[in-house]
């Protein structure tokens, strides 16, 4: 009878065993579990968000929902190391659930609910006869392709385009002494002064100003490394930054530390009219023309093979050229803003 029993227990072990085996999670149940509940989160996070607002009369603040979100997503998707059953739909599926949430506080404050409630189409994710786009996708439109210059094309609640985010003119001022490329989504360092041939300033070390249209910088000390003062001065002084509470950080150039010399693929996207051009000066309207502007700009970009060689823009007529690296030109900073 002992033996029976042991032989029993042995058998119970064994299928225990196995059965755990046959519904061992995998790596990307862990993953799919985790976007549950972090997509769960965040939709109840937002409407508390909106709850708080209706009772104090102010406007939803959904700072820290949106960064525990992304913190979590970021996370599920690292551990789930490429077996996520979907990957890289962080952005999108936070639009996704911000639209639904959306619907049911303007359902709940007395309006109606869209279509995709109803159990219409719209919702479904595909685009529909009547329908722009659905959700996510944008059936490959754009605001280019809907009328504007530039910007982000996005999907309303109605399945219908949202504009709010394009721009009829490519150049935005952002009133801080930056431009804003709605087309390329760069930003532009705006330059400063009259431009003065009996005033320069090269070397850009007692310059004062570091924005002043005046100021020329050497690309390269030796001729070779990027370390001339248009790098160690100019960009060093755009990019300076302190912090007076340990966490925000303040001091860079238009409160962005990441500016940089532009390439010249984008330096050359800046002139007026197509290369040569046949105005004076050769740049858009919307960054300034001061009386005489300078020449040559430097890019970031060296001669190919040649390193004491770096491309350059001639904003007066619109050429491109390269030149020795150790001579001085003028500068403007550029950054991603995208």
């Amino acid at each position: 009878m002992h033996h029976s029993s042991s032989r029993i227990f042995a058998l119970w072990a064994m299928m225990a065993l196995y059965a755990n085996a046959a519904h061992a999670i995998s790596a990307a149940d862990k993953c799919e579990a985790a976007k549950l509940k972090t997509a769960g989160k965040y939709d109840l996070c937002r409407l508390k968000a909106e709850a708080k607002a209706v009772q104090s009369g102010g406007v939803p603040d959904f700072g820290k929902c949106d960064l525990a979100y992304q913190a979590k997503w970021g996370k599920a998707e690292t551990k789930g190391a490429g077996n996520c059953p979907s990957n890289g739909d962080q952005s999108a599926m936070q639009a996704f659930i911000g639209l639904h949430s959306d619907a049911v506080v303007t359902a709940l404050a007395g309006g109606s609910l869209p279509e995709y409630a109803s159990g219409m189409a719209c919702g479904n994710g595909a685009i529909d006869a009547g329908e722009d786009c659905d959700f996510g996708t944008l059936n490959g439109a754009s605001c280019a392709s809907d009328g504007f210059v530039g910007g982000s094309l996005a999907c309303g609640a109605d399945c219908e385009f949202d504009t709010s985010g394009c721009s009829a003119a490519r150049y935005v001022d952002n009133g801080d002494g930056t431009l804003s490329d709605t087309a390329t989504g760069l930003m532009w360092e705006k330059k400063t002064g009259t431009f003065s041939v009996a005033t320069p300033c090269p070397g850009g070390a007692t310059c004062g100003d570091a924005h002043d249209v005046n100021n020329t910088y050497p690309w390269s000390s030796d001729g070779t490394a990027a370390d001339g003062a248009a790098f160690s001065v100019f960009l060093a002084t755009l990019n300076i930054n302190v912090s007076a509470d340990g966490s925000a950080i303040t001091g860079c150039f238009a409160n962005h530390c990441d500016w940089r010399l532009p390439t010249i693929a984008e330096l050359r996207g800046i002139l007026l009219e197509p290369y040569p051009c046949g105005t004076f000066p050769c740049i858009d309207p919307a960054f300034g023309s001061p009386v005489g502007y300078p020449a040559f700009y430097w890019s970031s970009t060296t001669y190919a093979g040649t390193p004491d060689l770096a491309w350059d823009v001639r904003f007066s007529n619109g050429i491109v050229e390269y030149f020795d690296t150790t001579v001085g030109d003028f500068v403007r900073a550029v950054r991603d803003d995208r």
